[in-house]
């Protein structure tokens, strides 16, 4: 049997009343999220990705998710069957067979790589392509991450299933502009879903109360399990409490003690001290615990919570905190000061989590025997133990979606400003580069009518230019001998007495002439 078939896992609630927004005919966000919860667990061991298909199913409906999605210009090399559907090297044998297919990625198609909370579509880059566009579903997508031996390349497994088939596992890669782009396609998709997920996950638990139908309701599900469910109640010891080392009478059953320094350190760029934090040491202790009803401490209905310290927003009450500052010399001093640290003391701090605290504790509960325990969910959810509500507790994670989103925005916003500047830098570019063009025709155009020109005209100035500069034209007759040979410029410049340049014959008198 495949680790993902349906069978296996159940569904904490049904896939929703109303009709979801879809991204593609047939592709909702409900049918994503069914999908994903009854598939393998666990997609990303960071930020798990299988139910941000359904994170923008919120009060208003009128959200347009493809404008926001990043687009890559990559190039597809091509798939091949893998047996690994996740995990650390999972995708290196059939990487390893599409890269030497390609001929070392100088093959493929060029494309455009979508990401988004649909999953992976690849389309055409050219208008009117013969290769159609693909999608890859979020909730098909097993494993996904910039190939170690081969930076630039991005890869991904996907399930493909058809009519009546078993399911196949097969490996798809393409080729990123850069490293940074390929690892940023994963990062995005990554940090994205850390945010998205832990606000649906929590919208989608299952809210009960600690009374006495609680423990029929577990019985009644299926393995005695519900995935994740919402409880609400008072911490109880179960064994010993934690005393304070600090404070009299102060009990708990978490307790952590930290030693914080405080130190200023010089930055060299802007030339200032800066303040600086270091945790230096740090212990936690933990007793197990209860969570019972807040009226009534003696209730036989308790909930037995596991792995506290595992749990997001697990929240701890300061009961003492001390500043130590340094004792500092003369000397010590002056070698802070050549050494761009200057520490300013320690900081002892103590946090507990008191008896009788009302948690709100997000998770999944089983029924173990006659203990009903809350634990880390198996599907990939978050864990919470907070002590905020359960309205506080949402209200905080969709302000944390509503950053991503408006990150997500803004990005979007300054790629499209980027390519316009590069457009227009190109534009002009090719526009100077045109022009330059045709001021070189141009050029080469004259030059070749100026020796026409000059070959027809050259002839005839040349008879008329004067003897002596061979520049000016011929405008004087020198009498007594009648030549006319030279320019009135030239003929002042003669020596006296002035003679003829031609026949060598005394200069009488000079007539000036004129040519019409």
């Amino acid at each position: 049997m495949l680790p993902w078939r349906r069978s296996k896992f159940v569904l904490a609630e049904k896939e929703g009343e109303g009709k979801a927004k879809s991204l593609a005919p047939g592709l909702g966000y409900a049918s994503l999220l069914a999908g994903l919860l009854r598939c393998r667990p666990d997609l990303f061991p960071e930020a798990p990705l299988e139910r941000l298909g359904s994170v923008f199913r919120r009060r208003r409906r009128t959200v347009e998710l493809n404008g926001e999605a990043p687009t890559y210009t990559v190039r597809y090399l091509g798939n091949a069957a893998t047996l690994q559907a996740k995990g650390e090297g999972c995708t290196d044998e059939a990487v390893g067979k599409i890269w030497a297919k390609s001929g070392g990625g100088g093959g493929g198609t060029k494309m455009r790589l979508t990401l988004g909370p649909h999953g992976i579509r690849l389309a055409p880059c050219e208008r009117g392509a013969r290769r159609p566009a693909h999608a890859y579903p979020l909730h098909r997508i097993t494993h996904c991450g910039a190939d170690g031996r081969h930076p630039r390349l991005f890869a991904w497994v996907c399930r493909h299933q058809a009519k009546n088939k078993a399911v196949a596992l097969r490996c798809h890669a393409a080729l990123a502009p850069g490293a940074e782009a390929a690892g940023a396609m994963a990062l995005l998709l990554r940090q994205a879903a850390a945010a998205a997920l832990a606000f649906r996950s929590a919208q989608g638990a299952r809210r009960l109360r600690l009374d006495a139908e609680l423990r029929e309701a577990l019985r009644e599900a299926p393995g005695r399990c519900l995935p994740y469910a919402v409880i609400q109640g008072a911490v109880r010891s179960a064994k010993e409490t934690l005393s304070s080392q600090f404070v009299e009478g102060c009990r708990g059953v978490v307790q952590r003690l930290t030693l914080q320094e405080h130190k200023m350190v010089w930055n060299r760029t802007t030339h200032l001290w800066n303040d600086c934090e270091k945790i230096i040491h740090q212990r936690t202790n933990a007793t197990p615990f209860d969570l019972v009803p807040p009226e009534d401490g003696g209730s036989a209905v308790s909930v037995r919570v596991m792995k506290p310290l595992e749990a997001a927003e697990l929240s701890l009450e300061t009961v003492y905190e001390k500043f130590h500052p340094s004792v500092q010399s003369f000397t010590d001093v002056i070698g802070h000061y050549i050494s761009g640290e200057r520490p300013k003391g320690i900081q002892e701090t103590e946090q507990m989590l008191k008896v009788g605290t009302t948690l709100t504790g997000v998770g999944e509960l089983v029924l173990d025997n006659d203990t009903i325990k809350l634990q880390p969910p198996k599907q990939g959810m978050r864990y919470y133990l907070s002590s905020l509500d359960f309205d506080a507790l949402l209200r905080k994670q969709e302000s944390n979606v509503r950053l991503w989103k408006i990150l997500t925005v803004v990005f979007g916003f300054a790629t499209c400003a980027m390519l316009l500047f590069l457009l227009r830098k190109q534009y002009r570019h090719r526009r100077e580069k045109r022009r330059l063009k045709q001021m070189q025709d141009e050029f080469r155009q004259a030059q070749g009518r100026l020796p026409r020109e000059t070959n027809a005209e050259g002839a005839e100035a040349l008879k008329n230019a004067c003897v002596i500069c061979l520049s000016d034209p011929k405008s004087c007759v020198f009498l007594e001998c009648g030549h006319v040979c030279a320019c009135h410029e030239c003929y002042r410049a003669l020596p006296e007495p002035k003679k003829c340049p031609i026949c060598r014959q005394p200069i009488s008198r000079v007539v000036p002439l004129y040519n019409s």
